[in-house]
């Protein structure tokens, strides 16, 4: 682990030959004011061991041609959280990273990128030529979105045919019905196993997840010629097995949308909705009862 500097006065050619020399399956350069384009560089050309790349609370401001990028194979999960970035910097990084198909599918770790010297929107890095799909879960937590931008980040993701699991946690601030309602039509187009749409504790979505969670249990399996007419009114939602709705504060009203919804979606395998704050001991425990069914529910700790 190198992190708070100590890779500021690093000769990334020292780090080569180490690199070369060595099977690294773990890397973490963190809060490093060199360029996260040369130090991924300087890493993915000098070895095919790598697993775990961390370069949390870096910088990204170099421009990278598309083929200047050659991503290991090895590679299943990179980091680059809480970063400095220029929009258009980070999208010809990006453009180079999903340039060419992988075997292993990739982690990505956007989370709480800070844009703030930049004119660009942030959504401008997903305006990515031809990508190839290569993610398998896709972190963008705390990455304030307009209905605009949701819109185009999930253009993006619709190209990754194998992502199983988007975070989208404390994206929402203004429209947030408007997004959530985009976020539904994205599940129930069958695009995604598992989101994670919790609230960030100073803004709790409260109504707002309520209504979502009742638009969701109206998606309706889509009646054609190769559908029984009497199973027409069978909640179906394609692949959809994973939800995290944490600190909503939704109270009561949610609660009972979300059991309606598991009584009505038996697929659902993995739930945690802790911090709806509940107004009623009874409301609360009713709506836990049929939760029993799903195969992995998280301990309501805060609720209770």
């Amino acid at each position: 682990v190198i992190e708070d500097g100590p890779a500021d006065n690093a000769r990334l050619e020292d780090l080569a030959s180490f690199l070369l020399l060595s099977k690294i399956y773990v890397l973490h350069m963190l809060k490093s004011n060199k360029d996260i384009t040369d130090m991924a560089q300087c890493v993915f050309d000098n070895t095919s061991t790598i697993r775990y790349l961390n370069f949390n609370g870096g910088k990204l401001y170099k421009q990278i041609a598309i083929d200047q990028l050659n991503l290991p194979s090895s590679l299943v999960y990179l980091d680059l959280s809480k970063s400095r970035v220029s929009a258009s910097a980070l999208q010809a990084f990006l453009a180079a990273l999903f340039a060419n198909p992988k075997q292993n599918l990739l982690t990505l770790n956007l989370s709480e990128l800070d844009n703030s010297n930049s004119s660009e929107s942030l959504t401008k890095i997903f305006d990515i030529p031809n990508p190839q799909s290569i993610l398998a879960e896709f972190n963008f937590t705390g990455n304030t979105l307009t209905p605009q931008e949701l819109t185009e980040l999930l253009d993006f993701v619709r190209t990754q045919q194998q992502l199983c699991f988007l975070n989208l946690s404390g994206c929402f601030v203004d429209e947030i019905d408007e997004s959530l309602k985009l976020v539904t039509d994205f599940i129930v187009e069958g695009n995604i196993q598992g989101i994670d749409l919790s609230s960030s504790l100073s803004n709790p979505y409260k109504q707002h997840i309520t209504t979502f969670i009742e638009n969701l249990s109206l998606a309706k399996l889509d009646q054609n010629e190769d559908i029984d007419s009497n199973n027409s009114d069978e909640l179906k939602i394609p692949n959809f097995r994973t939800l995290v709705i944490t600190n909503s504060a939704m109270g009561d009203a949610g609660l009972v949308a979300l059991q309606k919804f598991v009584e009505d979606y038996p697929e659902l395998q993995e739930l945690n909705c802790d911090g709806a704050c509940p107004q009623t001991t009874e409301v609360f425990k009713r709506a836990y009862q049929p939760f029993n069914t799903i195969e992995r529910v998280t301990d309501p700790k805060d609720d209770l």
